[in-house]
């Protein structure tokens, strides 16, 4: 999933002072109570350099965040108890290289000079479902710690977590009808299709594919279909709620990766028997969409 930055996205913009600049400040108020009470110059020039060092330490903290632009941010679905990874690139438009900064509380690396880089933020996906928009917001204590500042740099996209996966389970399904792609070969060749998923590769065309550079299988007249293979939800009825769910994401994905067409039956949703990658984007979709609590009548 990828999602590009919002030109006229508006940052909130946020500086104060950290519990060492405030100590410092008290230092430096101490200092000219000193050179008040004994009238000393030398404390007087002292509390002056501090307070230009407060200064350009503020000067320096507001720039370090500024002047960056997230380009883009990718980001795939994963699996509850797995990490998003979001892949966020951002772009120094500044004169200045920034450092020390963080990102949502994760420390990032450093960008030079109109450096172009990527940095890959974490967020553990607890929860199945749509994961909610997230704002990415960077940091900095640099230099000396005395100010922290904070920025927002970009909304990170939503994204859908699939559920866990069960750790293993031996499948159950029923076998209906002849809605698979067709497998077995009879009688003559007619013709060629394009390849797709599913399709049988032993009835590969590979001298055409030599020729055109294109996966192509043969055509026969009189095949016949295999039977569909259906993942069923009445299939684990002996199990707890969310336990079905992850059972029927274990057969789902065993299914795909054995390259075996198959068709799922939710309450309320159907998919017809196939073996994609779209198909088993909407099969685990459908899975992390159920609601989280179902009465006993609704999830028969």
């Amino acid at each position: 999933m990828k999602d590009q930055a919002k030109s006229g996205w508006t940052s909130a913009f946020r500086v104060s002072p950290t519990v060492n600049g405030i100590g410092f400040l008290c230092s430096v108020l101490v200092l000219f109570l000193f050179g008040v009470n004994y009238n000393s110059n030398l404390l007087f020039t002292m509390c002056f350099i501090l307070i230009g060092v407060m200064m350009v330490c503020f000067w320096l903290n507001i720039t370090n965040v500024k002047a960056i632009k997230a380009v883009a941010v990718t980001v795939q679905p994963v699996h509850q108890g797995q990490n998003l990874e979001y892949k966020v690139d951002v772009l120094n438009e500044g004169k200045r290289d920034h450092v020390d900064l963080l990102a949502n509380g994760e420390w990032v690396a450093d960008i030079a000079n109109a450096e172009q880089q990527q940095w890959i933020i974490n967020n553990k996906a607890n929860k199945r479902g749509q994961q909610e928009a997230l704002l990415l917001r960077i940091s900095s204590r640099w230099p000396l710690g005395l100010f922290k500042s904070a920025r927002n740099l970009i909304e990170l996209p939503s994204v859908v977590v699939y559920p866990e996966v069960a750790s293993s389970g031996v499948p159950r399904y029923s076998i209906e009808g002849d809605e698979a792609h067709l497998h077995n070969d009879a009688d003559s060749l007619v013709g060629l299709k394009e390849y797709q998923p599913g399709d049988n590769a032993r009835r590969i065309d590979w001298r055409a594919m030599a020729r055109r550079d294109q996966l192509q299988v043969k055509l026969f007249d009189g095949g016949s279909g295999d039977a569909s293979v259906w993942l069923d939800w009445d299939d684990t009825m002996n199990l707890a709620y969310e336990q079905r769910i992850s059972r029927l994401c274990r057969w789902i994905i065993d299914y795909h990766q054995q390259g075996t067409e198959f068709g799922l039956r939710l309450p309320g949703f159907g998919a017809a028997p196939a073996n994609s990658y779209s198909h088993l984007h909407q099969c685990l979709y459908q899975l992390a969409s159920m609601p989280h609590q179902m009465n006993s009548e609704s999830g028969r």
